[in-house]
């Protein structure tokens, strides 16, 4: 069994993007990567990176486990909304560099190193969409406005993405609109029925929210190029 050893942090303070984004890697990985087409468990991860890293997640398997899970997953509070605890700095630093490694290689370290653009980068963005497509008839953002959702069955829940686009006050003459993408997981049997509950606001069924925003610019009379502002684990 490894054993955790000292280290010097690479990383520092990881913003809510950053986080997000390594997230994002550990749930992909669990779900993609399958041996002999069983989903890893979380305590299966925790034993990968103990292996790949030496640093051992938890005083053992199971706890190591459960947080990993509620760091991707989130923890339900009383008022119903997540809460996502963030790992101890040596922890994150092994789940970061497991991830990176070239055998694993679904995180790249250089997508760490971006940053999180404001309205100022959409609103610069759009300035030059509207240069270069001058002469082009446009229509109002408002017609960009709505939301689509889709979903996907996992192993005991189904995972609903709805992706919401709103008109903001000045878009029209900026031509920049606010985004906003949420990703809820539901124990329900049936992608239909996750889709249903979450159009109609259903909580009886919730496991884990989260929730990133961010705003696009129009690039053309019924399109819209997306620029994130990502704030995950909220």
């Amino acid at each position: 069994m490894a054993k955790s050893l000292p280290r010097e942090p690479q990383f520092g303070h990881l913003s809510d993007w950053q986080l997000g984004r390594v997230r994002k890697a550990l749930r992909a990985y669990r779900l993609y990567d399958r041996v002999g087409g069983t989903q890893h468990t979380w305590c299966d991860i925790r034993e990968a990176i103990a292996e790949y890293t030496g640093v051992e997640i938890g005083k053992n398997t199971k706890i190591g486990g459960e947080r990993l899970r509620q760091f991707v997953e989130g923890i339900n509070t009383k008022s119903q909304a997540l809460r996502f605890p963030i790992p101890q700095p040596e922890s994150l630093e092994a789940i970061i560099e497991f991830l990176s490694h070239d055998e694993i290689n679904i995180l790249g370290l250089d997508e760490l190193e971006e940053y999180s653009p404001g309205y100022q980068a959409a609103l610069r963005y759009a300035e030059y969409l509207k240069e270069s497509c001058e002469g082009t008839a446009t229509v109002s953002t408002s017609v960009l406005c709505g939301t689509i959702a889709s979903a996907y069955k996992e192993r005991d829940s189904v995972t609903v993405i709805g992706i919401t686009v709103n008109h903001t006050q000045g878009g029209d003459d900026f031509g920049i609109v606010q985004v906003s993408e949420e990703c809820v997981r539901y124990g329900e049997d049936s992608t239909s029925e996750a889709l249903s509950a979450y159009r109609n606001g259903l909580i009886d069924k919730l496991i884990a929210r989260n929730m990133s925003a961010g705003w696009g610019g129009r690039s053309q009379p019924t399109s819209a190029t997306l620029l994130e502002c990502r704030r995950s684990g909220h």
